[in-house]
């Protein structure tokens, strides 16, 4: 009688310890399935000057676009920000862009999408010195 009870205990323990088991399963299925919030604090990019630089424009362009991504601004949001770190020549460049109207649309000539706006920055800053082989 005394190994059927210690049996009955034994078999007690062990639905237990799978009922337990199950319930652990559950809670790291939800954990893995659940989003965890995460706070980074965004430090923003630095001033553009208006250097002509290759490596100092991607560099720039290159924070900018993970800037853009992480803040998820959209495509106008990403132009209007970027010409709010302007300073010295760069300013003057994008304030040229904005007081040019082009004749066809009417419009200034400044870019409206982040393509475009990458497009003439670079056009504008990214320059590499020219080397010429001569013979």
């Amino acid at each position: 009688m005394e190994q059927q009870a210690m049996m009955s205990n034994i078999q007690a323990m062990l639905e237990l310890l799978k009922a337990q088991q199950e319930e652990i399963k559950v809670l790291l299925q939800e954990a893995a399935t659940r989003k965890m919030p995460m706070t980074i604090e965004l430090v923003p990019p630095e001033v553009f000057r208006g250097e002509r630089s290759l490596a100092k424009a991607e560099e720039w362009v290159h924070v900018m676009d993970k800037y853009g991504e992480l803040t998820e601004l959209n495509d106008r949001q990403r132009v209007l920000f970027a010409c709010t770190l302007f300073r010295d020549a760069a300013i003057n460049w994008w304030r040229y862009l904005e007081a040019t109207i082009d004749k066809t649309t009417g419009e200034n000539i400044a870019p409206k999408t982040w393509r475009e706006f990458k497009e003439a920055f670079r056009k504008e800053f990214a320059k590499s010195p020219v080397y010429r082989i001569t013979q």
